[in-house]
């Protein structure tokens, strides 16, 4: 398999390197669950943090970051591609994500910084998901610090995205596969295509095609 993949975007005029940005250890097989992937780098969590709003966020959506401190740093990101964002400091109640949803018919993801959100319970973060899932939101947790056990894949959360604590310039990105295989062209540019990383993997594998659940 040759390491750097050839341009398919008009954005870009040199080859990416995928294997370089990519982490060497492929850990999807260690979990048993079907219907994650996970997707390991080589570069900090800003990496991949681009890599993955890029790729979810289109030039004509909107993502809600919520969170403190780090949201803002979330946002500079948003800023240097473009993308369009608000800020909340707290978890929507439920009435207020309705509000959020009718007055902006844009909104493709919600993006929760849990560094920020420390106080938040599970049964709270399950059921704000469950409903962003009704309005085909995806929700994006990021954490510096989560720990890579089998709870990291019980959430049904479109994306969580992390440090990898033993590393912490490398970072890894779990997204369900039925919403990876949605941002397929997304992305303006290769190297911040996600969907590319997947499938380079998928290729590592030998893997042709792979069943995805809603």
């Amino acid at each position: 398999m040759e390491a750097a993949l050839c341009n398919h975007h008009d954005l870009i005029d040199r080859p990416v390197n995928v294997q370089e940005l990519l982490g060497e250890q492929d850990i999807n097989h260690s979990f048993g669950i079907p219907d994650k992937e996970v997707i390991p780098f080589s570069r900090n969590i800003r990496f991949s943090t681009e890599v993955l709003l890029c790729s979810v966020v289109s030039y004509n959506d909107q993502v809600f970051l919520v969170g403190g401190e780090s949201a803002n740093e979330i946002a500079l990101i948003c800023e240097t591609h473009k993308l369009h964002y608000k800020i909340k400091r707290k978890l929507p109640t439920p009435a207020l994500l309705q509000q959020m949803i009718a007055n902006h018919s844009n909104l493709s993801a919600i993006f929760l910084v849990l560094d920020d959100l420390k106080g938040i319970k599970e049964a709270e973060l399950e059921a704000f998901i469950s409903q962003c899932s009704k309005y085909r939101i995806e929700v994006i947790l990021y954490d510096k610090g989560f720990v890579f056990n089998d709870e990291f894949f019980k959430l049904e959360a479109s994306y969580v995205i992390s440090s990898d604590r033993d590393n912490p310039d490398h970072s890894v990105i779990i997204a369900r596969r039925s919403s990876l295989v949605k941002t397929e062209g997304v992305s303006p540019d290769f190297i911040h295509d996600l969907y590319s990383y997947w499938q380079y993997l998928l290729r590592k594998r030998d893997v042709l095609s792979i069943p995805f659940w809603a």
